[in-house]
C-alpha cells in the first residue's frame, strides 16, 4: 500500500462557522488533514486510514479493497481555504485563520509553540510567549561564557576594573603607570628645587642692609608728594 508520509496529523477543534461537510473525513469526522485519495474515490485523513487499514484493508465508505492511497492535492487546496482554530488552542493560543496559514503562524507567532533559547550553550526550551522572560534570566547571559576571562583590576593601582582587552589599552594611558608616575615625581622634584632657590634668593635680598635703601635710591620707595 502506498500512503504518502506528510507528518503527524492536525485536527483542530470545532473550526469556527460552517464548513463544507464533503470536506470532513469519514473516520475521525474533523477537516481533511493530509489528505490521501483510494483507488475507489473517497478522501480520508492519512493518518486515518493509516489507522483504520491494520483493521479492516477496505475502503470505510464502501469496503471496497484497498491496496494503495496518494496525495489529493486537490483536497488540500480547498482545505488551505478552511477557517479553523490553531492546533495549539488548548494551551492558549487565540489564533484564527485559514489552515493554509496555519504553518507560517506556527513558524514565527504561536505564543504556545515550544522553542529553544538562541543562546549558544543553553538549549533550554520554553513557550515562545516566555521567552522574553527566559532570556532576562538566562544562566548564559548572567555568566561568563566558556573561556572568556573575568574583569581584571588595573595593577598600576587606579582602581579601574575592565575586560583583560581593555586592560591592555587602558596601561598604556593609566597616570598610574610606574614611568608616567616616576616621571611626574621628578618634575615635581624639579619644580620644587626652582621654588626652593627662588625663596631663598628673596630671603637674602630682603634681609641685606643695602637691600631697601639701594632700592629707595632707586626710586622704588614710597611715591613723593610735593606740596
Amino acid at each position: 500500500m502506498n500512503l504518502p508520509i506528510q507528518g503527524s496529523p492536525m485536527h483542530d477543534p470545532a473550526p469556527p462557522g460552517a464548513h463544507d461537510p464533503n470536506l470532513s473525513c469519514s473516520i475521525c469526522l474533523n477537516v481533511f488533514s493530509h489528505p490521501v485519495r483510494t483507488a475507489c474515490g473517497h478522501v480520508f485523513c492519512q493518518a486515518c486510514l493509516q489507522s483504520w487499514l491494520p483493521q479492516k484493508a477496505q475502503c470505510p465508505e464502501c469496503r471496497a479493497p484497498v491496496t494503495e492511497a496518494t496525495r489529493d492535492r486537490f483536497a488540500e487546496r480547498l482545505v488551505s481555504n478552511v477557517e479553523g482554530f490553531c492546533q495549539f488552542r488548548s494551551h492558549g493560543c487565540r489564533w484564527v485563520g485559514r489552515r493554509g496559514e496555519m504553518s507560517a503562524h506556527l513558524a514565527s507567532d504561536c505564543p504556545a509553540v515550544t522553542i529553544c533559547c538562541p543562546n549558544q550553550g543553553c538549549g533550554q526550551e520554553v513557550p515562545r510567549s516566555g521567552l522574553p522572560e527566559h532570556m532576562r534570566e538566562c544562566a548564559v547571559i548572567c555568566r561568563p561564557a566558556d573561556g572568556a576571562a573575568e574583569d581584571v583590576e588595573c595593577p598600576w593601582g587606579c582602581g579601574l576594573c575592565d575586560s583583560p582587552l581593555q586592560m591592555e589599552l587602558h596601561k598604556a594611558e593609566c597616570l598610574m603607570e610606574p614611568r608616567k608616575l616616576l616621571a611626574a615625581i621628578h618634575k615635581l622634584h624639579a619644580e620644587n628645587t626652582r621654588l626652593g632657590a627662588e625663596n631663598e634668593q628673596l630671603r637674602d635680598h630682603v634681609a641685606s642692609p643695602n637691600g631697601p635703601r639701594k632700592r629707595a635710591a632707586l626710586g622704588g620707595g614710597d611715591d613723593m608728594v610735593f606740596g
